[in-house]
């Protein structure tokens, strides 16, 4: 009886291989993740920007200083998350996050307004007529799977959670598509990324998530 020998390559290569594939996977799960998400988020955005913001502000129901305090910087949010979107739709992930992470004083602003606009908004609808009954009808659209406007304000606080978890393997997955690293230890570090504030990228993200905890566990993804 005879034995076909098995091929043996350099010690631990196999291992290292192994884990290669098992981070790729998981990085092609947390990118797919990213895009699809990012991509119902904005759709969230819309909703709020177009049937609320915008309407409002065209017929004039709330005061300026009250629509101001219940939506704050949803319409820059919007903006910012429409552009990151297409650089992520296009696998442009390094230049979309590069662009994103100057604004995120956006996202500072909603965050520390969220309670003031809370309060705001319960009070207008327990006594503005008006704005009850356009909220109501508004809400009522197809577009908005019976979801409430109070569903959709804090959809920028959680979607900084997310990004807490997603940015580190979206950059790595970039890094090492680009530079095809040799090892895992090679694998490129986010916290080398430096903003023009000086934080780090990953630092600018979790700091921000830091002012804010999610009020539920499914509030935070996980890839």
């Amino acid at each position: 009886m005879s034995f076909s020998p098995t091929p043996v390559g350099p010690p631990g290569s196999r291992s290292v291989q192994e884990q290669r594939e098992k981070w790729e996977r998981k990085r092609t799960r947390t990118v797919r993740a990213l895009v699809q998400t990012e991509q119902k988020y904005c759709k969230q955005l819309q909703l709020v920007n177009t049937y609320f913001v915008e309407i409002l502000k065209a017929k004039g129901t709330l005061r300026q200083d009250i629509r101001e305090s219940i939506f704050s910087s949803i319409p820059s949010v919007y903006s910012v998350n429409q552009t990151l979107l297409v650089r992520l739709e296009n696998g442009d992930f390094g230049r979309g996050f590069d662009d994103f992470c100057p604004h995120l004083h956006h996202y500072v602003t909603y965050v520390d307004n969220i309670q003031n606009a809370n309060r705001v908004l319960a009070l207008q609808v327990k006594k503005n007529k008006a704005f009850r009954r356009f909220k109501k009808l508004q809400e009522s659209r197809p577009e908005f799977l019976n979801c409430k406007l109070e569903d959709l304000l804090p959809l920028p606080i959680q979607r900084i959670q997310q990004y807490v978890i997603l940015f580190p393997y979206t950059l790595d997955w970039v890094y090492n598509s680009q530079t095809k690293a040799e090892t895992p230890e090679d694998t490129f570090r986010p916290d080398t990324l430096k903003t023009p504030s000086g934080q780090t990228k990953a630092e600018t993200l979790k700091t921000l998530s830091d002012q804010t905890k999610a009020e539920t566990p499914e509030d935070t993804f996980r890839p």
